[in-house]
């Protein structure tokens, strides 16, 4: 049992775990950041148990994640004709995680990765979510681009925006969960738990203002909730609370919560859940930590609730935690066409816009007079001989105002290679211009 290590305690608890906004750059435009799928493709699943059998049968761990696999599972489409193999896994809770192959092409960064759980519970499924992330690089996105539910592996692309200044000869990946359970609708109707509402004033008592610290004890297992333990029992701003902490480690049940007692009357009194993580010290951070903490705030009297029923429930997601990382050599390509193009927009024309064109994706980017030129000029897909490009895609843009005018960029990325030397010209907005 940890005592007296300490946690931030203050009216912003609530929030931290909201997204962090993003401000407008400049009136009527603001950078989106979100991805951009347009008529995203299903999902390849391989269900074929031939297949699959054969896969075994040459050894699972050989075949599966393999380049040449990737290739035969993907037809060789995508873009697994301009990545090289890199074939590097890590293992963590029985979820092995591989960077099947990669490449470099200016300022991004395309790789293929993979998750298989070799447990042989199946918790993975064509919609999971990680916070894969790369290290010392820029925005990433991932796509899942194959399921195969005979062996419980997911493939997806992962594009990184890299920073033109530096040399990215290596790029460092690193998660540290998977969300097993997303767009699912899983509730837990609110259970009674075993825990005794007694001796509030006996627990510690602080007053929630900035800065204010709070301590977070590690007791006794709650059987009611997976993984959970009791933590202090005690008063904040008069009113009395119960911590019930989660360990941030393996096979996790995270709860949007629903917490009450009920009273030998059968009177009930909900409570104010106040959410946060702690790190290995039980110390408050902002990050991933090593323990959930769920603080249950009731707006009653300590004799209200003592001799009462705590009950919690509510949505909850199924999550794995572990320590996944691989630091993979990015080789580069010069394949990167970069052209000076006017873009002709209502009003006029904005002068000298850079184009930069490589396998897996398209920027723009350039100065406009105005910010209505500036939004005009947000978008773009390249034309080749077969016409507009109209496959999926992820795309980012934004603006600001500067010295010079207002400073905007555009840039998609690809769902499959476009290669540079096909392009003959970039639609925006309305027009359709020539590259020489």
């Amino acid at each position: 049992m940890r005592g007296n290590d300490d946690m931030l305690i203050s009216d912003a608890l609530a929030q931290l775990y909201n997204d962090i906004p993003v401000p407008d750059l400049m009136p009527g435009i603001r950078e989106r950041i979100d991805a951009n799928r347009k008529r995203r493709k299903p999902v390849r699943t391989a269900i074929v148990a031939v297949i699959a059998a054969a896969l075994l049968i040459t050894g699972c761990a050989a075949a599966l994640g393999g380049f040449d696999w990737l290739r035969g599972v993907l037809d060789n489409d995508g873009f697994t004709d301009v990545v090289s193999p890199v074939e590097r896994s890590v293992s963590d809770q029985d979820i092995e995680f591989s960077v099947i192959a990669a490449q470099r092409y200016g300022d991004t960064a395309l790789l293929y990765v993979s998750l298989r759980d070799t447990s042989g519970r199946d918790r993975l499924s064509n919609g999971i979510y990680t916070n894969l992330r790369t290290i010392d690089a820029g925005i990433s996105n991932s796509q899942i681009v194959y399921f195969d539910e005979e062996t419980n592996t997911v493939v997806y692309t992962l594009t990184v925006r890299l920073d033109p200044e530096k040399n990215y000869e290596r790029l460092k990946l690193r998660m540290n969960r998977i969300d097993t359970e997303i767009g699912s609708d899983l509730r837990m109707k609110p259970e009674a738990l075993s825990v005794s509402l007694s001796d509030f004033e006996s627990g510690p008592s602080v007053i929630s203002e900035p800065g204010k610290i709070l301590p977070v004890e590690l007791g006794r297992r709650i059987p009611e909730i997976p993984g959970a333990q009791l933590g202090h029992v005690g008063m904040i701003d008069g009113k009395p609370f119960v911590q019930i902490v989660v360990p941030l480690e393996g096979d996790v049940v995270s709860f949007n919560p629903i917490a009450y007692v009920l009273d030998a009357a059968g009177n009930r009194y909900d409570a104010e859940v106040i959410m946060m993580n702690v790190d290995e010290n039980t110390e408050y951070t902002i990050n991933v930590g090593a323990y959930f903490v769920y603080n249950l705030v009731f707006d009653a009297s300590k004799e209200s609730l003592e001799g009462g029923t705590l009950y919690f429930g509510g949505a909850y997601s199924n999550e794995i935690y572990g320590e996944w990382e691989i630091e993979v050599e990015l080789r580069s390509e010069p394949l990167q066409l970069d052209y000076t193009i006017d873009v002709p927009v209502d009003g006029g024309i904005i002068e000298d816009v850079k184009v930069s064109l490589t396998p897996v994706s398209l920027s723009v980017e350039g100065i406009a007079p105005t910010a209505e030129a500036a939004e005009a000029a947000l978008g773009g897909r390249p034309v080749t001989e077969k016409g507009i490009y109209n496959d999926d895609y992820i795309s980012y843009s934004g603006a600001h105002e500067s010295e010079g005018g207002f400073e905007f960029y555009f840039r998609i990325y690809y769902n499959s290679t476009v290669m540079p030397e096909d392009v003959t010209g970039i639609k925006i907005g309305d027009n359709i211009i020539p590259l020489q």
